[in-house]
């Protein structure tokens, strides 16, 4: 697992993340976009999420 010293050092690696929606849009097929599969996945990985501690950044640009 990734960690920062610091909050600036982990903001300068989220900026630097892919910004998907400044990205050429591809076709998307709608399976893919699917919780189902990520959920199986970690399942059989014995859902080695839940011994992390998560902090979810997420935004709406002001849309919602």
């Amino acid at each position: 697992m990734r960690r920062f010293p610091d909050f600036d050092a982990a903001s300068v690696w989220l900026r630097a993340a892919t910004n998907y929606e400044a990205q050429v849009p591809v076709s998307i097929v709608p399976r893919e976009w699917k919780l189902a599969r990520m959920r199986r996945a970690l399942r059989q990985l014995g859902e080695p999420q839940r011994a992390l501690r998560w902090v979810h950044v997420a935004g709406s640009k002001g849309k919602g």
